[in-house]
């Protein structure tokens, strides 16, 4: 099963190629058959380039980038979508604590408790394990 804790996000970031990512696409096209035939896709290539255009990782000329065009693209996103997967887990921490706080504040009414308690219980099932 995949790690998507936290902790195991940051260590990959921080083991990561740093800046952003972006998906790089390259077509070439040639009169295989003669010149009066229209040209042909000779070559195909999809790669994840860094901020520098340095290649990550990628494929060219293969049968699986015409099934599955979105591959390369979303694992272009991957760093970002991992701090955006950080961020909302720290901002539902925030809330979480701001909603205990209200749950057990002798000041609230029980119905302001009892629905601070089922916000958290709420928080707790989305953060689930992966804090």
């Amino acid at each position: 099963m995949t790690d998507l804790t936290t902790a195991n996000l940051k260590q990959l970031l921080d083991q990561s190629t740093p800046g952003s990512w972006e998906f790089h696409e390259e077509e070439e096209w040639d009169h295989v058959a003669g010149p009066e035939w229209p040209p042909m896709l000779t070559y195909l290539e999809h790669t994840v380039e860094d901020s520098d255009g340095k290649c990550l990782f990628g494929n060219s000329n293969d049968k699986f980038l015409e099934d599955y065009p979105g591959n390369l693209r979303l694992a272009a996103l991957a760093p970002q979508l991992a701090e955006e997967v950080i961020r909302l887990r720290q901002e539902l921490t925030s809330m979480r604590h701001s909603w205990e706080l209200i749950s057990t504040d002798a000041m609230r009414t029980p119905t302001e408790q009892n629905l601070a308690a089922h916000v958290l219980v709420h928080i707790d099932s989305i953060l689930g394990e992966n804090q």
